[in-house]
C-alpha cells in the first residue's frame, strides 16, 4: 500500500478533473490494479461521475481522492443500465432513461410544470 501511497504523492499534482487521467497512469504502472467506473456520492456536492483503482483484496485506491470530501462513498456503475443521457431537470440525479429525466415520474412533475 505504501508504494501506491508514494506513487500518488509523487505524481497527482492536480486532482481535480483528472480521475481517468491519473487512474490509466497509476494503473499502467501497477497493472495488478483494477480500474473501476462509477461514481463518488459527496455530501455536499452530490453525485458525481468518477474513475478509481481497486486492489486484488478489494481496497480502493484513488488517486484523486483529494478533490472530494473525505465522508463520501463509492458506487461502481451498473453496466446493465446503460450510457448516462443526462441529468434529471427535476430531481438532479443522473438519468439513463431520458436526457432530461430520470423516470416517468420526474417525466410527470416536469409535465405539470411546463404545463401550468
Amino acid at each position: 500500500m505504501k508504494c501506491y501511497i508514494d506513487w500518488i504523492e509523487s505524481n497527482v499534482t492536480d486532482p481535480h478533473l483528472k480521475c481517468a487521467e491519473y487512474t490509466l497512469a497509476m494503473q499502467e504502472e501497477f497493472p495488478e490494479l483494477k480500474r473501476v467506473r462509477g461514481y463518488y456520492h459527496d455530501v455536499f456536492d452530490g453525485k458525481r461521475t468518477h474513475w478509481w483503482l481497486v486492489t486484488s483484496e478489494g481496497s480502493i485506491i484513488d488517486p484523486t481522492v483529494a478533490q472530494f470530501n473525505p465522508c463520501g462513498s463509492y458506487e461502481p456503475y451498473d453496466e446493465s443500465l446503460g450510457e448516462p443521457k443526462g441529468k434529471c431537470m427535476e430531481c438532479g440525479d443522473i438519468s439513463y432513461l431520458h436526457a432530461n429525466a430520470c423516470s416517468e415520474s420526474c417525466i410527470k412533475k416536469l409535465e405539470v410544470y411546463y404545463n401550468a
